[in-house]
């Protein structure tokens, strides 16, 4: 199942979930600067909805400004289970 989720995957997803998977989390800075995504929750509801344990983790940033910007940081956790693969 791996092989056919992996092909019913959008274009923008499989960009997030190689950078997550070789980086092990992603801002939404990091996804539009890094993987020309500028909707990374809606990607990362579709890797959930395929099996994809991701979490989420509160953090902030100095802006321009001088000021925080908070942004919340994507975790990959784990894939689908061998067995769901398998099938």
């Amino acid at each position: 199942m791996e092989e056919q989720t992996l092909s019913s995957m959008s274009k923008p997803a499989e960009r997030i979930l190689e950078y997550l998977r070789s980086h092990g989390d992603i801002s939404p800075i990091e996804a539009f600067m890094e993987c020309d995504c500028g909707f990374l929750s809606t990607v990362v509801e579709e890797l959930e909805q395929l099996g994809y344990e991701i979490r989420t983790r509160a953090e902030s940033y100095t802006n321009y400004l001088g000021g925080q910007t908070p942004v919340t940081r994507y975790v990959l956790v784990a894939g689908p289970s061998p067995r769901e693969s398998e099938e």
